[in-house]
């Protein structure tokens, strides 16, 4: 048994709120937003990010629970694939997959569940 959830965002959106603090800190976790802002320019890995956590939400609400977006924890290495981890739900296997393409995010968000 498994649920999904997709989302897409444009980059556009994102060029406003990438200096709204109060969005920022609303939104994503200080490791997030460290990693955001270590590339030349964040507006595609905030879009990304925002994308993947709406993802996950609408996963999580076929399975019957409500989340918000500071709930969901996005984490990424360079060389590795992209962690999903919600607060509420630690023990939860998420797996996730983002793709940009010119001035969008495309997000997948799966949860399996046993």
């Amino acid at each position: 048994m498994f649920s999904i959830g997709i989302d897409i965002v444009e980059y556009d959106s994102f060029d406003e709120l990438s200096r709204n603090k109060l969005f920022l800190a609303k939104y994503y976790s200080k490791e997030e937003l460290d990693y955001c802002y270590s590339k030349s320019n964040a507006i595609p890995y905030l879009a990304a990010r925002f994308a993947i956590k709406e993802a996950a939400i609408k996963a999580m609400g076929q399975r019957g629970d409500d989340i918000f977006y500071s709930d969901v924890l996005i984490s990424k290495n360079d060389d590795g694939p992209i962690s999903i981890h919600l607060k509420t739900h630690p023990d939860l296997k998420i797996i996730g997959s983002l793709s940009h393409e010119k001035n969008i995010a495309v997000a997948v968000a799966v949860i399996f569940q046993e």
